[in-house]
């Protein structure tokens, strides 16, 4: 094989290898529509697209000892087809968000997935079956930028009236674009929704070129396998709560990276008025780390508050929007100095129905 065929194989195997969590779903997606053609129920079909767009300011995004805030904007975009088939319903939806700081920094995250939903025991158990494919980007913590693909199953059950359970079990790969070094990025690496948190502030100019390969860093993919259980009742018409406690294990080709997670969380809701809405959030984890650096023990406990106030927004009769505000506090502990800090997000937006 001459070289300029070696160097066009292995540019098609990079394609390849990079394209693979949408390849995957775009096949699952065109598969699940597919089998159900010609059960399509047309009048059912439903399109939806939500925006978001807020601003506010992080008390440390770096989340280390040392805290420098930053202001933020935040834009939230979803869009999702709901297909009603003659036992089941089937979602296609794309989630995009961006932040951007007050530098130049930013952070993104694009999400395509594939839901496919049925009812089970005679309407009191609903069964979803998810895949998604992620490309989280940023350019504050260039060793956290990764592809993932996830695979959901969840089942909700009522048991009452009031009362409800569900059960969910996830497992997410992370492939990360960057060679790792030991304790890079944010704790855990852990993926979460828009609020996602930052680790370490670069300078207000383009990221450094990552790192090259050696002893201590290397190329990263990591599986993380979780698994939830929630436990939701509304005491009243006006007041709701939902009890969740969760359980995961993170795999890594990096020994320090590897750990153990557990946790605990509580949410109320409370109604005071037709078009009003307040939510607390209260969370405890623990995070147990396989291995640290000179195999001293790494142990990560934090505790979390959050309060959320909403107004819902009317148009020609109809709820399109809301506007909120919301408050979130972190306290993390660590058995290692450095890696503790503490951690506060303000904001306030607006959201819309289109």
């Amino acid at each position: 094989m001459t070289e300029l065929n070696m160097q066009a194989a292995a540019l098609s195997y990079r394609l390849f290898y990079m394209m693979k969590p949408a390849t995957y779903l775009i096949i699952f997606s065109a598969f699940v529509l597919c089998s159900g053609h010609h059960a399509l129920v047309a009048a059912d079909d439903t399109f939806y697209l939500n925006g978001e767009f807020s601003t506010g300011q992080d008390s440390n995004p770096a989340q280390t000892a040392k805290a420098h805030a930053l202001n933020f904007a935040d834009v939230i975009l979803n869009a999702a087809q709901h297909l009603r088939l003659t036992s089941a319903t089937v979602t296609v939806g794309l989630d995009g968000w961006y932040r951007d700081y007050a530098a130049t920094d930013a952070l993104s995250r694009l999400t395509l997935h594939t839901d496919w939903e049925r009812e089970l025991a005679h309407g009191a158990g609903l069964l979803t079956v998810a895949l998604a494919a992620a490309a989280y980007r940023d350019s504050l913590v260039p060793p956290d930028e990764r592809d993932e693909l996830a695979a959901t199953v969840r089942y909700d059950h009522t048991l009452t009236a009031r009362t409800a359970v569900a059960v969910t079990g996830e497992t997410r790969q992370l492939a990360y674009l960057h060679a790792a070094e030991l304790w890079a990025g944010r704790p855990g690496s852990e993926p979460r929704n828009a609020s996602e948190m930052t680790r370490q502030r670069q300078p207000a100019t383009a990221p450094p070129p990552p790192p090259p390969r050696s002893a201590t860093n290397q190329q990263r993919t990591d599986w993380r396998n979780s698994v939830a259980l929630d436990v939701s009742h509304h005491w009243s018409p006006t007041h709701a709560s939902v009890l969740t406690l969760t359980a995961a294990r993170n795999a890594s080709p990096v020994i320090s990276e590897r750990y153990a997670q557990r946790g605990i969380g509580a949410e109320m809701r409370w109604e005071p008025l037709a078009q009003w809405a307040l939510t607390f959030n209260l969370q405890w984890s623990q995070l147990r780390y396989d291995r640290a650096p000179r195999q001293q023990e790494r142990t990560d406990e934090q505790h979390a508050v959050g309060v959320v106030v909403l107004r819902r927004l009317r148009w020609q009769s109809r709820d399109q929007g809301t506007w909120f505000c919301r408050v979130d506090w972190l306290d993390s502990a660590s058995t290692r100095d450095e890696h503790s800090f503490q951690q506060q997000i303000t904001s306030c937006g607006l959201g819309w129905t289109f």
